[in-house]
């Protein structure tokens, strides 16, 4: 009836192990004489560059840095490089830190592809806002290793795109299995702010027995065999990673050991969005322990168990669909707990979709478990459903089950219901149910069909009944929703509150039913004293208010009260599809002169700064040194720089300003504002004088008949209000004080002498260009001079 333990976990260490060659590792201390680049040794290059295709790549040896720009690598080198037996891209012997500018390519295509695209003896950080697209085959010499990024050291990757994929027609050309790999590391692999599509490969990402950390990024993964595959441990944080995990058999390693869409020794999926369809083994394997929280959500498809663990799964404030295709597997398989708190929880497999080796607790949660061929939820120890859980169970053999003791235990001054029958429409409430006690519920597991479901509180003595108190109201007088949301206080004294799925759908049935103008998410304390606050929701949330409601968004955390408008909460759904969205406020500063904060609206695809037109009202408390002083708000760009922001001191001593945008602001004592704004104004005068007095202009002539035209061109960064021409027919001499000739403009780059001029005298042309600064003339470098012969 239950399936047996499969031994997942040393046959995917074994997998690792064959896919990472066994290869000396160089000494990267010592002295760096070759980083190859396109096939070119760039540290012997003149000027430390190399051209490739219509960009270039460029070698900084003090900062160890290599810098390609829009550049085109379609040669390796070199071939017989000890280490590497074919052709690489880009080809190092030491630590190696490239940035990324424009579009770059490494094998531009089917008939241009690399044997690999980066490898290194060192570390390998790629960083920049650039886009890199890597183009491998393993055709072009099958019988060897073929990764798309490889070291032996760290690997890093921040703020960029990736786009990887193996070109070769038929992936296993050869009885002996030598694979193809995105990113491949002998060390720690981190990506941070990083979009990454990888196709055709066998992972996305693999160490042997490292850590890979993945933040604030995205993965696509196409018809490759793997995701991420380690031995260490897995961290997905804020990140999104989908795609399919496909198998087309693989010669010398057993196949269903191989294409697991994520494993790891611990696998935690935070506040992320995991989607991965699976046609063999495992979506998520775990070693020890499984772990998916924080709103996250996880679709898993596969034919072993979707997610897997040889220890322990746990599952909290998350939505979870898993389903496992085969005809003889689980669809949520745990060796030892398995644990569901305030979840959403639909499940579906050949044998039982929930499955736990010692104790399986499900609290506060929503539970659908569906058996085609066995019991719904199966536990090999204890089965506890606890507090305000509604928990399915369906089987052919039955709906629950444990080996020691199955209880249902509703939330205090609740009842739990409990219909149970051979299906859902002949079910009926068990004998004496409602239950407001722990019950005892093993003796159900001979039905296939259970459904325990909170009730409304028992009556009490005295008449009358207690109606349970509801988190999410209406004022129907008023048209607002508002949502109280528990919140916890932190060490730190920092806040955090979760909207949780059912709350989440209360939300929006109300506000719909209520035509609300307001959804107001109350995650306020009796303190009310926090200096971060953070309140997360399910992005479908956002989307379900913005397209069926009309309603501002309303924040109200100790930190600051924020008001998203219709347009703007709508920019925020456009981007937030799936996963969830956290609204963070952080106080950086607060003092008798200011208080500074910080606004982030964080989601799966990434962070939201510009609402597109929408507007936000921030509302937060002043120190109490401000509230009798004039104060203005300040939006602090990039470079540090205040810019002045609407807003109003309010009666109650708080400010309320107004933006289109997220970043970080300040609220100021007015005379301090005007102080730091005066001297920002005399800096940036100072930065602009220097960058036109260091601003060149190249100069060219030419000649014909009884005239002489001169051109030029300034260098980018800095304009002027016009230009100046001065002529002599001596080269250093002669040019006088008085302009020959000034444009009217600072975008006119020619001059046309036809006055003055002798035939056969050699005339001297140089120019510069003037710009007014604080009334004051600044000149830029003259040019070269300009020498022509009159004709």
């Amino acid at each position: 009836m239950i399936k047996k333990w499969m031994k997942k976990g040393g046959a995917c260490l074994l997998a690792v192990m064959m896919m990472i060659p066994l290869m000396p590792v160089a000494d990267v201390h010592a002295q760096t004489n070759e980083i190859w680049v396109n096939g070119t040794n760039i540290i012997t290059a003149a000027s430390n560059t190399v051209q490739c295709g219509v960009g270039t790549a460029v070698y900084n040896p003090t900062a160890q840095t290599l810098t390609l720009t829009n550049a085109v690598i379609n040669a390796g080198g070199p071939d017989t490089a000890p280490l590497y037996g074919i052709n690489v891209g880009i080809r190092a012997n030491c630590n190696l830190n490239i940035v990324l500018v424009g579009e770059n390519v490494i094998g531009d295509g089917e008939n241009t592809a690399l044997g690999g695209g980066i490898m290194t003896d060192g570390t390998l950080h790629i960083s920049g806002s650039g886009k890199l697209s890597i183009n491998i085959s393993r055709q072009v010499d099958p019988a060897t290793t073929h990764d798309a990024i490889d070291a032996k050291g760290a690997v890093s990757i921040k703020d960029a795109a990736l786009t990887i994929k193996d070109w070769a027609a038929n992936r296993f050309s050869s009885n002996i299995y030598f694979p193809s790999t995105g990113i491949r590391s002998a060390s720690t692999i981190t990506l941070d702010a990083v979009t990454i599509t990888g196709e055709n490969l066998d992972s996305i990402a693999v160490t042997l027995d490292q850590d890979i950390a993945i933040k604030n990024s995205k993965m696509e993964v196409t018809n490759s065999l793997q995701a991420i595959n380690t031995g260490g441990i897995v961290t997905i944080t804020d990140s999104s990673i989908n795609g399919s995990v496909t198998h087309e058999g693989t010669p010398g390693i057993a196949n269903d050991y191989y294409d697991t869409g994520i494993a790891g020794s611990s696998v935690t999926v935070d506040h992320s969005t995991v989607d991965l369809d699976t046609v063999q083994s495992n979506a998520i394997f775990a070693d020890d322990i499984l772990t998916i929280k924080n709103n996250s959500s996880v679709t898993a498809e596969s034919v072993w168990p979707a997610l897997n663990s040889k220890n322990a799964i746990e599952i909290s404030d998350s939505i979870v669909k898993a389903e496992s295709k085969s005809g003889e597997e689980n669809a949520i398989l745990a060796a030892n707990t398995l644990t569901i708190r305030n979840a959403d929880v639909t499940a579906k497999s050949y044998y039982p979709a929930l499955f736990s080796g010692s104790a399986l607790e499900i609290a506060d949660s929503i539970v659908k478990a569906e058996s085609t061929a066995d019991l719904g939820i199966w536990s090999r120890g204890s089965l506890a459903i606890k507090g305000n859980s509604d928990v399915t169970a369906t089987g052919t053999l039955g709906s629950i089950g444990a080996l020691t003791s199955a209880t249902v235990t509703p939330a205090a001054g609740k009842k739990v219901e409990i219909l149970i029958g051979n299906d859902k429409d002949s079910a009926t409430a068990a004998e004496n149910s409602p239950f407001s006690g722990e019950t005892d519920i093993s003796a159900y597991k001979t039905k296939t069909y259970f459904h325990s479901k909170i009730q409304a509180a028992p009556p009490i003595s005295g008449g009358g009944t207690v109606i349970p108190s509801d988190n999410v109201t209406n004022n129907t007088a008023e048209k607002t929703t508002t949502a109280d949301i528990t919140t916890t206080t932190g060490t730190d004294g920092n806040t955090t509150a979760t909207v949780d799925k059912i709350t989440a759908d209360k939300i929006v049935d109300k506000a719909v039913a209520n035509q609300s103008k307001e959804v107001i998410i109350d995650a306020t304390t009796t303190k009310a004293d926090a200096k971060a606050a953070e309140v997360r929701l399910p992005a479908e949330t956002v989307n379900a208010i913005v397209e069926k409601t009309d309603a501002d968004v309303i924040f109200k955390t100790d930190a600051a009260e924020i008001v998203f408008d219709q347009k703007a909460a709508e920019a925020v759904a456009e981007k937030a599809a799936t996963g969830t969205v956290s609204i963070i406020v952080e106080k950086v500063k607060e003092d008798d002169i200011q208080v500074q904060v910080k606004l982030k609206v964080v989601t799966a695809n990434g962070n939201i700064t510009d609402f597109k037109g929408g507007n936000v009202k921030v509302t937060l408390a002043l120190p109490a040194a401000l509230k009798d002083k004039e104060v203005v708000c300040v939006y602090i760009d990039d470079e540090s720089v205040y810019h002045e922001v609407d807003g109003a001191k309010n009666a109650d001593g708080t400010y309320t300003f107004n933006t289109g945008h997220f970043s970080a602001y300040a609220i100021l004592a007015a005379e301090e504002a005007d102080k730091v704004i005066a001297e920002q104004e005399k800096a940036k005068i100072g930065r602009i004088k220097a960058g036109v007095k260091a601003t060149t202009i190249k100069a060219w002539s030419s000649a014909k008949k009884k005239s002489i035209t001169v051109k030029w061109k300034k260098s980018a960064g800095y304009k002027v209000d016009y230009y100046q021409v001065f002529r002599s027919t001596k080269k250093n001499s002669g040019y006088g004080t008085k302009a020959f000739y000034t444009t009217k403009n600072g975008t006119q780059k020619s001059y046309k002498n036809t006055k003055a001029l002798k035939k056969g005298a050699r005339y001297y042309y140089k120019v510069r260009g003037v710009r007014k600064i604080d009334g004051e003339k600044v000149y830029t470098k003259w040019s070269n001079k300009a020498i022509r012969i009159a004709k």
